[in-house]
Protein backbone atom coordinates (compact mmCIF):
# COMPACT_ATOMS: atom_id res chain seq x y z
CA UNK A 1 0.00 0.00 0.00
CA UNK A 2 1.18 3.20 -0.96
CA UNK A 3 -0.26 6.54 0.79
CA UNK A 4 -1.22 9.45 -1.58
CA UNK A 5 1.27 12.01 -0.92
CA UNK A 6 1.81 15.96 -1.71
CA UNK A 7 5.40 16.21 -3.25
CA UNK A 8 5.44 20.25 -2.40
CA UNK A 9 2.73 22.30 -4.47
CA UNK A 10 1.82 18.96 -6.28
CA UNK A 11 0.74 15.31 -5.98
CA UNK A 12 2.65 12.70 -6.66
CA UNK A 13 0.52 10.58 -8.86
CA UNK A 14 3.45 7.85 -10.09
CA UNK A 15 2.56 5.27 -6.94
CA UNK A 16 -1.47 4.96 -7.50
CA UNK A 17 -1.88 5.43 -11.30
CA UNK A 18 -1.72 1.92 -12.56
CA UNK A 19 -4.28 0.45 -10.14
CA UNK A 20 -6.62 3.80 -11.15
CA UNK A 21 -6.38 2.23 -14.67
CA UNK A 22 -7.02 -1.21 -13.13
CA UNK A 23 -10.05 -0.27 -11.19
CA UNK A 24 -11.51 1.81 -14.19
CA UNK A 25 -11.30 -1.28 -16.29
CA UNK A 26 -13.05 -3.22 -13.14
CA UNK A 27 -15.66 -0.82 -12.34
CA UNK A 28 -17.70 -2.16 -15.60
CA UNK A 29 -17.91 -5.42 -14.83
CA UNK A 30 -19.38 -4.78 -11.17
CA UNK A 31 -22.50 -2.07 -12.26
CA UNK A 32 -24.75 -5.38 -11.68
CA UNK A 33 -22.96 -6.30 -8.10
CA UNK A 34 -23.35 -5.61 -4.79
CA UNK A 35 -20.32 -3.36 -4.39
CA UNK A 36 -19.23 -1.31 -1.28
CA UNK A 37 -17.61 1.60 -1.44
CA UNK A 38 -15.00 2.22 1.35
CA UNK A 39 -13.52 5.49 1.83
CA UNK A 40 -11.12 5.23 5.35
CA UNK A 41 -9.67 8.79 6.21
CA UNK A 42 -9.81 10.80 3.51
CA UNK A 43 -10.64 14.75 4.10
CA UNK A 44 -10.34 17.78 2.41
CA UNK A 45 -6.34 18.14 1.84
CA UNK A 46 -7.20 17.08 -1.82
CA UNK A 47 -10.54 15.37 -1.88
CA UNK A 48 -10.48 15.65 -6.03
CA UNK A 49 -7.51 12.36 -5.67
CA UNK A 50 -9.67 9.99 -3.18
CA UNK A 51 -12.92 11.36 -1.63
CA UNK A 52 -14.80 13.07 -4.31
CA UNK A 53 -13.81 10.73 -6.91
CA UNK A 54 -14.93 7.98 -4.44
CA UNK A 55 -18.45 9.20 -3.82
CA UNK A 56 -18.80 9.26 -7.79
CA UNK A 57 -18.14 5.83 -8.05
CA UNK A 58 -20.70 5.16 -5.49
CA UNK A 59 -23.29 7.04 -7.33
CA UNK A 60 -22.43 5.84 -10.43
CA UNK A 61 -23.16 2.20 -9.27
CA UNK A 62 -26.96 1.92 -8.58
CA UNK A 63 -26.31 -1.21 -6.56
CA UNK A 64 -23.14 0.25 -4.62
CA UNK A 65 -23.20 1.26 -0.93
CA UNK A 66 -20.87 3.94 0.57
CA UNK A 67 -19.53 4.38 3.64
CA UNK A 68 -16.79 6.82 5.09
CA UNK A 69 -14.80 6.31 8.33
CA UNK A 70 -13.28 9.52 8.84
CA UNK A 71 -12.42 11.40 12.57
CA UNK A 72 -12.58 14.89 11.80
CA UNK A 73 -14.86 14.63 8.16
CA UNK A 74 -17.02 11.96 7.69
CA UNK A 75 -20.00 13.61 6.21
CA UNK A 76 -20.98 12.49 2.83
CA UNK A 77 -23.14 14.30 0.11
CA UNK A 78 -26.84 14.07 0.38
CA UNK A 79 -27.66 12.64 -2.48
CA UNK A 80 -26.22 9.31 -1.76
CA UNK A 81 -29.20 9.04 0.70
CA UNK A 82 -30.14 5.65 1.91
CA UNK A 83 -26.95 3.98 0.50
CA UNK A 84 -24.47 6.10 2.38
CA UNK A 85 -22.98 5.40 5.87
CA UNK A 86 -21.03 7.72 7.96
CA UNK A 87 -18.53 6.93 11.07
CA UNK A 88 -17.35 9.87 12.95
CA UNK A 89 -14.16 8.07 13.82
CA UNK A 90 -10.11 7.03 14.04
CA UNK A 91 -9.72 4.33 11.70
CA UNK A 92 -8.02 2.03 13.90
CA UNK A 93 -10.88 2.19 16.25
CA UNK A 94 -13.30 1.78 14.29
CA UNK A 95 -11.87 -1.16 12.57
CA UNK A 96 -10.63 -2.95 15.39
CA UNK A 97 -14.83 -2.26 17.20
CA UNK A 98 -15.72 -4.33 13.69
CA UNK A 99 -13.23 -7.09 14.07
CA UNK A 100 -14.49 -7.29 17.53
CA UNK A 101 -17.83 -7.46 16.87
CA UNK A 102 -18.87 -4.50 18.59
CA UNK A 103 -20.57 -0.66 17.82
Amino acid sequence: MFFNVRGGEWFVETPWRRQLEMLREWLPSASNERLLVLDIGSGFNTPGVVRWPMERTARAIPTARFARINRNDPEVHVDLGVRALTVAGGALEVLEAVARGRD
